[in-house]
């Protein structure tokens, strides 16, 4: 892991291990917790150490566990339901609260037919993704089980998608009003299911995306103003933008297993009249890509308006290279998965080549 991710797991819990072996056991917390934030806390930041929070989230500065009802949910006016009973502090809401390091415990195994659901008091008529991650260090997951909604004016739940390895990302056209969504386990399991979200992707709003220049053009150091997101959250700091930084040795890193539908979308400001082929590189192989976390069912798309998109070739090795359509002044260039995937997805750069230029 990055210098800094390792700085916020190791302080401040080194001053607690200190603590315990300068003083032993039993001691009090209360005064313990005072010093550190008037004292020592201070001190990590003078000496440019990034400290972790001292608590996880929603637990109060005296470490009292957090509580439902004091829960931000991550789509407003909505309600959680649940079959299963939560464990200690994890409640249901956390699986809706968009924070990556809170999640739902069951307080026991699953039987077929559980469920937790998120209702919406007004219809969501700009849904377009709906993403689900259950499991926890490699345990945990929900083994088998489908993606629900519930549209306006239906009475019951209809399936639009199964979990693989314990994940699932379920596209919904934009327009479609949307009144909930629902997981519910379809086979009886011996483990405890943790879920660690249950998200809506709307218009308004991209899991992750990036505006601003874009180094697209192969042997150009020219940026290319544009808009990309991808459908998945990302692991740590491999964010969407590093597939257009330009640099060889930056990812974006899906925090999850890639489903069929999850995509890599890039839109140019501007369309380019003059790109011959657009390139796409996965893995994690330096470059040319390859190896762990490629693209193993996926095609390569362009469009010339961001609506309509036409495949330009599969993915081979982790890798696609493809013409753009003479007809078409690009506009935008998708990596598209087709079939889910036991690994997560590293995408390492799309470009454009250009067309040669006249004499």
């Amino acid at each position: 892991a990055p210098a800094a991710v390792v700085e916020t797991k190791l302080w401040p819990r080194g001053l607690a291990l200190a603590e315990v072996l300068w003083s032993g056991p039993g001691g009090d917390f209360e005064t313990f917790y005072q010093h550190v934030k008037a004292y020592q806390l201070p001190r990590l930041t003078a000496l440019g150490i990034q400290a972790g929070p001292a608590f996880p989230p929603g637990w109060t500065e005296l470490g009292n566990p957090p509580q439902a009802a004091d829960i931000v949910l991550s789509v407003p006016h909505s309600e959680v339901t649940s079959s299963v009973p939560h464990y200690k502090h994890h409640h249901k809401e956390f699986a809706c609260d968009g924070h990556p390091d809170t999640f739902f415990w069951t307080n026991r195994s699953l039987l077929a037919g559980d469920f937790i659901a998120l209702h919406f008091s007004t219809p969501l008529c700009d849904c377009t993704l709906i993403q689900v991650k259950t499991g926890r260090f490699d345990r945990d997951f929900m083994r088998s089980g489908v993606v629900e909604v519930k549209l306006q004016g239906q009475a019951e739940y209809e399936v639009r998608g199964q979990l693989v390895h314990g994940c699932a990302g379920v596209p919904i056209g934009a327009g479609v009003p949307v009144e909930g969504v629902r997981v519910r386990c379809t086979q009886e399991q011996s483990e405890w299911c943790i879920l660690k979200t249950l998200a809506v992707e709307t218009t308004s709003q991209r899991v992750s995306e990036y505006r601003g220049p874009m180094l697209l053009l192969r042997d150009s150091p020219l940026p290319v103003e544009g808009h990309a997101w991808a459908s998945f959250s990302t692991y740590l700091m491999h964010h969407v933008s590093h597939v257009v930084d330009g640099c060889a040795d930056t990812v974006c890193w899906s925090d999850r297993c890639v489903v069929a539908g999850d995509n890599v979308t890039l839109l140019l400001a501007d369309p380019a009249p003059s790109v011959a082929t657009v390139r796409a590189v996965t893995g994690t192989a330096g470059a040319e890509g390859g190896a762990g976390d490629m693209l193993q069912q996926g095609v390569l798309q362009v469009s010339g308006d961001g609506e309509e998109w036409h495949t330009v070739c599969a993915f081979s090795h982790g890798q696609a290279e493809g013409p753009v359509p003479d007809s078409i002044s690009l506009k935008g260039v998708r990596v598209r998965v087709t079939g889910a995937q036991d690994q997560w997805l590293k995408v390492r750069s799309i470009q454009l080549v250009p067309k040669p230029a006249r004499a």
